[in-house]
């Protein structure tokens, strides 16, 4: 419902069923001035009451063709995004790693000649790789023991 100032300069939208059927004094929330504020009539409350409900049930219909307008343009594939997975990162950066170490060895003497301090890495490497082969050789004889 719509009401105006005594003033006619301001109009504020109120609920009707905030004014009583006896009515109710208000006072301008701009200029403070107050008037006793009559109820709409039957008619009017009739018509608030119609165009209230067309358009509760506009917002209604249209919130429901936004959400069906939303998914229906929307390819499948991009309607549930997947998480992460970093164990397939993992693994894809250890697999570079372990070839660029091979690489590294079939270069060994280029890259020593260039970066003779990289002696201390090549030493390493290799004293890694003789424990992990004795250990796996140790791993496989413990599982297929030998008669």
């Amino acid at each position: 419902m719509i009401i105006s100032c005594e003033c006619k300069k301001y109009k504020f939208i109120v609920r009707a069923e905030d004014i009583s059927k006896d009515g109710r004094l208000v006072q301008c929330g701009v200029c403070d001035k107050q008037w006793f504020q009559e109820p709409p009539t039957l008619e009017e409350f009739k018509t608030l009451k119609d165009n209230y409900i067309k358009e509760d049930d506009e917002n209604v219909s249209k919130e429901s063709s936004k959400k069906q307008a939303s998914t229906k343009n929307v390819p499948i594939k991009y309607k549930q995004k997947t998480k992460i997975d970093f164990s397939k990162i993992f693994f894809t950066v250890l697999i570079i790693l372990v070839i660029g170490v091979f690489a590294s060895f079939q270069f060994k003497d280029l890259i020593l000649i260039q970066y003779p301090d990289s002696t201390n890495y090549f030493s390493i490497i290799e004293e890694f790789g003789e424990y992990i082969s004795k250990n796996i050789s140790g791993f496989i004889d413990m599982l297929i023991p030998k008669n």
